[in-house]
């Protein structure tokens, strides 16, 4: 089988085998899952497995014996879906817990159904990927999603299928990828990201107030008001590694853009009060000598 459409079809397979997991459907509404990464897209450097011209291209219609014993490459900023997460025993030593490793979960069961090796490949950021495309790397068959713009999709990624042919397996919710009117580039993932901060109601109206503040000086009071009627404030009690995340989202929020960490990789004083996780750093810091955070920021 010619290369380029070799690679394509063993991207169409591996990512309708994520999908499975992911608890994708083959009709109806689907909604995103979030247990170990984004659906992967095609390079640019190989044919799409799907586009506008061929239209969606099922398993059904895939000779999957002809793609025994090849190989694919995938690459992925979900280390700890690869590695699995980072635990300490109850002496403190770190160790790897590989029941969480979904993707290299996934890779296997991939090979033992279809006879394809997958290698996963593990890059520090979503941005350390595009070196690699910018060179036409022919390592790369497939990739987990970055945060790109549209326009930036389209120079990096082949189409998989058209808004309409997407609808036809996810519903309305096709709209909301990564498209340029017509095509989509990514799918899964929707064009918002994933920081957000939730707040109980009824909980801040227990200390007179109707709605979350909109400046840091009012909601530093709110947090004050909280604490002093014994209500945690702020709660990161996330798993794993998660509040370190945490930090990132709401450095996130200070710098205005979706960009602290990888701007935090490329400065020489990344700490700095002048720098968005400087700041945000200071901020924390300062809530933490408040009382603002719940005692027990890790779980077990």
């Amino acid at each position: 089988m010619e290369k380029r459409s070799f690679k394509a079809v063993c991207g169409t397979l591996i990512v309708a085998t994520m999908f499975s997991a992911c608890g994708g459907s083959t009709g109806g509404t689907s909604q995103p899952a979030n247990n170990g990464g984004d659906a992967p897209a095609p390079a640019n450097n190989t044919t799409a497995a799907t586009s506008s011209n061929t239209g969606f291209k099922r398993i059904a219609d895939i000779d999957t014996a002809a793609l025994k014993g090849s190989s694919i490459t995938l690459y992925t900023h979900g280390g700890n879906r690869v590695l699995g997460e980072e635990k300490k025993d109850e002496n403190g030593n770190t160790y790897r817990d590989e029941s969480y490793a979904y993707l290299k979960h996934l890779a296997e069961k991939f090979e033992q159904e279809y006879g394809v090796h997958v290698d996963l490949q593990v890059n520090s950021t979503e941005d350390d990927i595009r070196p690699l495309l910018q060179t036409n790397d022919p390592g790369i068959d497939i990739y987990t999603s970055p945060n790109w713009s549209v326009e930036e999709w389209q120079q990096y990624a082949l189409p998989y299928c058209t808004i309409d042919e997407a609808k036809a397996l996810y519903g309305d919710y096709a709209t909301t990828m990564f498209n340029d009117g017509k095509n989509i580039y990514c799918l899964m993932p929707a064009k918002t990201y994933n920081n957000a901060v939730v707040y109980n109601e009824e909980t801040i109206k227990k200390v007179g107030y109707d709605s979350i503040p909109t400046t840091q000086a009012e909601f530093e009071n709110l947090c004050q008001a909280l604490r002093d009627a014994g209500i945690d404030p702020i709660a990161m009690h996330r798993v794993e590694n998660w509040p370190l995340s945490t930090i990132n989202d709401f450095a996130n929020y200070v710098a205005g853009s979706n960009d602290a960490y990888p701007s935090m990789l490329k400065s020489d004083t990344p700490f700095s009060e002048s720098h968005p996780m400087g700041k945000t750093i200071r901020m924390y810091t300062d809530w933490k000598s408040r009382g603002f955070f719940e005692a027990g920021t890790y779980t077990d």
